[in-house]
Parts: structure tokens; sequence; C-alpha cells
């Protein structure tokens, strides 16, 4: 399966199938406390979306951590983000996450 099938089955996914999935494949790897604290459903759906993504494309390697969904919602929503963090800590994820989710 190539990665544009992939997105597109991704992000055509309603919330309940989102958080099904996202429980099967990859469950406690999942920022669970950061994901439960989320009220605004659309934030909660693409952060979810992000997470699957992700994780799916680095052939499961790689789960967004919570400072990456942060940003990655911020930049999402029209906001700024500043994000200091060393080298190799997964900066670059933040800003490839709203290109894969709003392509």
């Amino acid at each position: 399966m190539d990665v544009n099938t992939i997105l597109e089955a991704i992000l055509s996914c309603p919330l309940d199938l989102l958080e099904h999935r996202t429980s099967c494949f990859i469950g406690a790897r999942l920022p669970l406390g950061f994901l439960a604290a989320l009220s605004d459903e659309s934030h909660k759906v693409d952060a979810l979306r992000a997470c699957m993504i992700i994780y799916l494309v680095t052939a499961t390697a790689i789960v967004p951590r919570e400072f990456q969904l942060q940003a990655s919602l911020a930049i999402l929503n029209g906001k700024d983000s500043i994000i200091t963090a060393g080298t190799g800590s997964g900066k670059t994820l933040c800003i490839l996450i709203p290109l894969l989710l709003r392509p």
C-alpha cells in the first residue's frame, strides 16, 4: 500500500474509528493524558490522525509525543509556536504533521 492510499484512508476516518484503530495499533505508546484532555473534537481528530499517519509511514517506529502534537495543533489553528529542544528531539515532526494533515 502506498503512502497516498494510507493518507486518504486515515484522513477520511471519523473520530470513533480513529479512537478504535489507534487504541488497537498503537495502544500504550499514545500520549493518552494529552488526548483525553483535548476538549475540542476537531483537535482530537487531528491528533489521532497525526498519530496514525506517523506510526504507519514510519513502519511503526515513531508515535508523536505530546509536545509535537501540541505544536502541530497550534500550527493547524493558525497560531505561532516556538519549540526549544535539543538536536534529535523531533522538532521537524512538528512541521511535517500539519503538512500531512492538510496536504
